[in-house]
């Protein structure tokens, strides 16, 4: 793959510095690139070298691994000298890692009752359910877009590891589209078109329209379970009054019931975010400090 990634760098001419060099590398094992085929690859590394802004996507990812690793347990952090290494190496060892855990899961789970073990096989074999990211983009979240999307490219890596079907959903005051990666793996029309994607112009968001497509994406996946939810945000929702009417909270309880669905928050900025519009999540988490 390396070898590849230089050939057609150097059949275009271009110089590509050790960091640019680098930070393909680190895309193409990691967003499993190589999975495509070749014309494509070459498209992606058409579209790294011209786009700044995945450049400094790559940048940040890197260095977001650990943060990533707080936010969504099964994201590894990458260290120096792990990220330095083998791709096909490095992927291995966190599969492995990955499945280790799995089995360790199942072993703290069984039950024992007299000389009767009960292993819960059903919940091991369970099919794992998509990881749906909601990215609000929002006149607030401008300035946070490329910050947001550095968190978001880690997340390839659970979805392909896992093999759970992966979707990206930017909304403001309504959907705007939504990208979907088939058990994670990399669709070259979508993952540039969310690279790209940027709010209408329009200022505020409501939350209530993108949980409600979220709830349609799960009922997609009837069979599924441990499905995640994840919301970038600002933290003000102009409906977020309505978050705490009956019909918002049986379709919450619906998605965490059905689909054992957890709903994370990604807030942008602690001062701005009110908690009392998002009392339905699982787990909230404040990144400003970080991403600026």
């Amino acid at each position: 793959m390396e070898h590849f990634v230089e050939k057609y760098v150097e059949k275009l001419d271009w110089t590509l510095t050790a960091e640019h060099r680098e930070l393909l590398l680190f895309l193409f094992n990691n967003l499993h690139v190589d999975e495509l085929g070749e014309e494509e690859q070459c498209l992606f590394i058409d579209y790294f070298l011209k786009s700044e802004s995945l450049q400094n996507m790559a940048v940040s990812a890197v260095a977001l691994f650990e943060i990533i690793h707080e936010i969504e347990e099964n994201v590894p952090a990458i260290e120096l000298g792990e990220r330095l290494a083998n791709g096909e190496e490095q992927r291995n060892y966190y599969e492995r890692k990955w499945y280790g855990a799995k089995i360790n899961e199942l072993k703290h789970q069984t039950q024992k009752e007299g000389n009767v073990f009960h292993v819960p096989f059903a919940k091991y074999n369970a099919v794992p359910g998509p990881i749906i990211i909601c990215l609000e983009q929002s006149e607030g979240m401008v300035m946070y877009s490329e910050a947001c999307k550095s968190m978001i490219l880690p997340l390839f890596v659970t979805a392909h590891r896992e093999q759970r079907d992966l979707y990206i959903v930017p909304y403001n005051t309504h959907l705007l589209a939504h990208y979907y990666f088939e058990n994670g793996h990399m669709n070259l029309s979508d993952f540039t078109n969310f690279i790209e994607c940027e709010g209408d112009g329009e200022g505020e968001a409501t939350i209530i329209p993108v949980l409600q497509f979220a709830k349609g994406l799960l009922q997609e996946h009837s069979s599924c379970s441990n499905a995640e939810i994840i919301i970038f945000t600002s933290g003000e929702p102009t409906d977020g009054h309505c978050v705490a009417e009956p019909s918002v909270n049986t379709l919450i309880q619906e998605m965490m019931d059905q689909y054992h669905a957890e709903i994370s928050v990604i807030a942008m900025c602690e001062k701005k975010f009110n908690e009392h519009y998002f009392q339905f999540a699982n787990k909230v988490y404040f990144v400003e400090d970080t991403v600026l």
